[in-house]
């Protein structure tokens, strides 16, 4: 059965800012697999959540982090 499937991505930079939001849906069978990309100035994370409820507290730690 698919499944709707929640992006959260989250950027850290090298200057310590860090954003984090919530980044589209996916319909699949199985969750995506979760990315790192890292570039110049910053890692981008991309992660995948069954539930919206899960990536909100994903982004609300990210946040949390930069404080």
């Amino acid at each position: 059965m698919m499944k709707i499937y929640y992006a959260v991505k989250s950027q850290f930079y090298v200057d310590g800012t860090i954003t984090s939001e919530l980044n589209g849906t996916k319909r699949a069978f199985e969750k995506p697999d979760n990315t790192r990309t890292q570039l110049l100035h910053k890692d981008v994370y991309i992660d995948w959540f069954p539930s919206k409820r899960e990536a909100f507290a994903k982004i609300k730690e990210v946040k949390g982090a930069s404080r």
